[in-house]
């Protein structure tokens, strides 16, 4: 969470993908499929994996 909060003060926006590979999700972050993952949706604990 604190990961996502910093990125988002230096105006990094982090996304969610269940791709397999790096080439598909670079693909459906092209084709505008992935969604933003916000400080709400991400996991407040490490046993959340």
């Amino acid at each position: 969470m604190r990961a996502i909060s910093k990125l988002g003060e230096a105006g990094i926006k982090v996304y969610r993908s269940d791709a397999g590979t790096v080439a598909d999700m670079l693909e459906e972050f092209q084709d505008g499929k992935l969604s933003e993952l916000s400080i709400d949706k991400a996991c407040r604990e490490h046993s959340c994996h």
